[in-house]
C-alpha cells in the first residue's frame, strides 16, 4: 500500500493520518509534504514530482518484485 498526506489537508490532518496508519495491519509506504494539501495532491502545479514520480516508483517496483 502507497499513501500520500500533507501537512496542510483540512479533510484528513496529521493527526487523523497518524491515527488510521496504528490502526492498518502493515506498514504502507509513506509520502508526507508539509506544505501540501488535500486537493495539492491532484491539482498542485508542482504534484507530479512531489507525489507521482514517488508514487509510479512504487507500483513499478511492485511490478518487478511481482512473480507472474
Amino acid at each position: 500500500m502507497w499513501m500520500g498526506y500533507g501537512g496542510t489537508d483540512g479533510l484528513a490532518d496529521v493527526t487523523d493520518v497518524e491515527h488510521t496508519l496504528a490502526e492498518l495491519p502493515s506498514s504502507p509506504e509513506l509520502l508526507y509534504l508539509e506544505d501540501y494539501g488535500h486537493i495539492d495532491f491532484v491539482l498542485g502545479s508542482s504534484a507530479k514530482e512531489d507525489v507521482y514520480k514517488h508514487m509510479i516508483q512504487f507500483f513499478r517496483a511492485k511490478v518487478k518484485s511481482s512473480s507472474w
